[in-house]
């Protein structure tokens, strides 16, 4: 039997969420709704429910053992992340966007056509996401920047939750959105914009065109907004925004580091396919010529765990922050093998992903191992909890590339 992502709202029958949408409906929590799984054996099984194992990302090797909804649900965001995601990111800078006739909150008409002469934001989100009003936040401190001043953008939040518009007004009052709200209840303009990533943004110029649009919230979504709304108010140069978004590497690296990193890739070409033996002697190949090359070191970690050879995988990772104390990758991978010795290591390895969590919050692989911490710990709400998190965060990078 196929699974199906199935959504049900308070006091309301369940629906069937079709399968094109299940991507979304897991990286959304299809809006913040309970959410189940059917065809895995059982008439239903919830998030909190259900035993089975997660597949590792980046080919750990650590499996928790509980949540089967949680495998069947995570595998779902991989499978989206390999399609086109439908996001606002069709627009183009230069396109014409799709009308909208819309009202605010209160009775007052809104069009892109009223706001011509004028940059405008458009935030699409709901009022009870909390990254959308996290990005409401943002908005509101953008607005806020004195280099923002000249151009005053008309900002604007679409929701096409379907309250009435008083429950909404005290929702955004309640939330702290300054920001008039434009409620879309039949969802016409998420339709024709594409929006299934939460939150999403749209910047237009005055004569309104498409100035840029992005799906879900990176970690640059403050910086990357305000250099669009200087770009569409003609106080900054297109190529300066084009350096925002694609900022440059750091310093040229040496010739020894450039074979180094291309032995490396071979490398993990190999363990690709299988052949971890040769794979693991590339990466040595590739101390060999540079002994300070981390993503070596990292790779041989990484296999070390698949190996379950924890002493090994503790060495390669500890040597890799040696080089890099604030590299992500080998922080993760020690809070891997402190996990995969379970017992008193457990909240060591909790205390090594929160912390990485501080300077990283949209890491998904942390709030995903931080999951399987929580799973083996025993707290089936927090690990569901990040579990989704790292699920959102998959989906809304895939849909940003």
């Amino acid at each position: 039997m196929t699974p199906q992502i199935v959504y049900r709202k308070c006091n309301e029958s369940s629906q069937t969420i079709p399968p094109r949408w299940h991507g979304q409906a897991l990286a959304l929590g299809w809006h913040g709704q309970a959410l189940a799984l059917t065809g895995l054996g059982a008439s239903e099984k919830r998030f909190s429910r259900g035993r089975g194992r997660v597949p590792s990302p980046r080919g750990t090797g650590l499996q928790p053992v509980r949540h089967n909804v949680f495998a069947a649900l995570l595998a779902t965001v991989f499978l989206s992340l390999s399609t086109p995601a439908l996001a606002v990111t069709h627009l183009r800078r230069g396109d014409t966007p799709p009308p909208i006739a819309l009202s605010t909150l209160d009775d007052q008409p809104f069009t892109i056509e009223s706001h011509r002469r004028r940059v405008v934001v458009l935030l699409f989100g709901e009022l009870y996401h909390a990254r959308t009003l996290e990005a409401c936040r943002i908005v509101d401190a953008i607005r806020s920047d004195p280099r923002i001043d000249e151009v005053d953008p008309d900002c604007v939040l679409i929701a096409a939750q379907q309250a009435e518009r008083e429950a909404l007004r005290t929702a955004a009052r309640d939330a702290g959105v300054t920001m008039p709200v434009l409620h879309d209840r039949d969802r016409n303009v998420f339709a024709v914009y594409r929006v299934s990533v939460l939150p999403s943004v749209v910047v237009l110029d005055r004569a309104g065109r498409v100035v840029h649009a992005a799906a879900g919230l990176s970690a640059s979504f403050r910086e990357v907004l305000t250099d669009a709304i200087l770009l569409a108010g003609e106080k900054l140069a297109a190529d300066q925004f084009e350096r925002t978004l694609h900022p440059a590497s750091g310093p040229a690296e040496s010739e020894s580091a450039r074979r180094a990193a291309r032995v490396t890739e071979l490398g993990r070409q190999l363990s690709r396919g299988g052949m971890n033996d040769l794979a693991a002697d590339k990466f040595r190949e590739a101390l060999t010529i540079e002994p300070t090359f981390a993503p070596a070191r990292i790779a041989l970690g990484r296999l070390a765990l698949q190996r379950r050879q924890l002493a090994e995988a503790e060495k390669q990772f500890r040597e890799a922050l040696a080089v890099d104390p604030e590299s992500p990758e080998p922080t993760l991978g020690l809070a891997y093998v402190q996990a995969l010795r379970g017992g008193d290591e457990l909240p060591k390895a909790e205390q090594q992903v929160r912390s990485l969590l501080a300077r990283r919050p949209n890491d998904a692989e942390a709030h995903y191992l931080l999951g399987m911490i929580h799973e083996q710990s025993d707290r089936p709400k927090e690990a569901a909890a990040s579990y989704r998190k790292a699920a959102e965060l998959l989906f809304e990078q895939g849909a940003a590339r």
